[in-house]
């Protein structure tokens, strides 16, 4: 099974919200479920606020956004890409 699989099997189509202090793994455990996304056919939308990737993966279905505002990412929610995975 999949680590989106297991995910999925735990909450469903729902939010799951991933919080803890800096370094604490929160980009490194998104990065493992995007890169296990891709892996099984899915595509993905990565919306980065922090700068958190510097060289994003070359991938046709990888979409990645970077949004430095609030107000940008309200911009780009309003009018998301088809994605399977919204990270």
């Amino acid at each position: 099974m999949s680590l989106l699989e297991k995910i999925t099997k735990i909450v469903g189509h729902d939010t799951l919200e991933v919080f803890g202090p800096s370094g604490s793994g929160k980009t490194t455990f998104a990065l493992e479920v995007v890169k296990d996304a891709l892996m099984n056919g899915k595509t993905v939308c990565y919306i980065d606020a922090e700068r958190n990737i510097d060289t994003p993966p070359q991938n046709e279905r990888f979409i990645y956004r970077y949004t430095p505002s609030l107000q940008d990412i309200v911009n780009l929610t309003a009018n998301l890409p088809r994605a399977d995975l919204y990270v």
